[in-house]
């Protein structure tokens, strides 16, 4: 079958790394799915690795932290404090900030993940991409390929 985002090699360039992310992710899942954490968004494992590695921080901290967007953290967050994994707390010095840390069952979540799923998902990410030479879109090919032979 024609592949028609790796025939229009550079037009839809952007389109083609959003399948391979998408696709990325969708294993992802999976991986959590084995360790038993059931459908873990994989935004849930940025911010938790952002607080693991920062301690608390404020949304707009978690936004430059993970370079994505203020709106996209704020539902990243909510989602996660719905799932008990991190608080909300007011910000002492601005009481319209709200400053996220993780809840003690964050931090189990977080110590799990770094001994299973995210060694796990490292392995994978770094299997597909090491050794690849060539120019970009040479690249995506390798990944796409070696992620297909997964």
């Amino acid at each position: 079958m024609r592949d028609v985002l790796s025939e229009k090699t550079h037009l839809f360039l952007g389109s083609r790394m959003k399948r391979l992310a998408e696709r990325m992710q969708a294993d992802a899942t999976k991986i959590f799915e084995v360790n038993g954490h059931g459908k873990l968004l994989p935004a849930f494992n940025t911010v938790m690795a952002a607080l693991d590695l920062n301690g608390e921080a404020k949304i707009g901290e978690l936004v430059d932290l993970i370079g994505i967007s203020q709106p996209a953290i704020t539902r990243t967050v909510s989602g996660m404090v719905e799932k008990g994994l991190v608080e909300l707390q007011p910000d002492p010095e601005d009481q319209r900030a709200r400053i996220v840390s993780l809840t003690d069952e964050g931090v189990r979540l977080v110590a799990h993940l770094k001994s299973t799923a995210w060694l796990q998902i490292e392995r994978a990410a770094r299997h597909i991409t090491e050794g690849i030479e060539g120019g970009l879109v040479d690249q995506i090919a390798e990944m796409e390929r070696r992620h297909a032979d997964m």
